[in-house]
């Protein structure tokens, strides 16, 4: 085996091998859970009027953003 093709070769195999491996941590989604509901089920069109606070919450493994907004309905009860 050539000295050029050897110094090569063991570079581009090694980066090969690491991409194989580290896929499945850069093309997973984590999705919400399905039974997850929020107060209710209707939707209403409204306009935010304030951000009265927002922050991170721990949700176990996971940090979820939240906020707690005041909103105007613009339809609706």
């Amino acid at each position: 085996m050539n000295r050029k093709y050897g110094f090569w070769l063991i570079p581009v195999l090694l980066v090969i091998i690491a991409g194989i491996l580290l896929w499945p941590y850069f093309t997973q989604v984590d999705l919400p859970d399905v039974g997850m509901t929020g107060f209710g089920s209707e939707t209403v069109r409204a306009r935010v009027t304030e951000i009265i606070e927002e922050g991170e919450i721990n949700l176990g493994e996971m940090v979820q953003r939240y906020q707690i907004a005041r909103v105007e309905l613009l339809e609706g009860e």
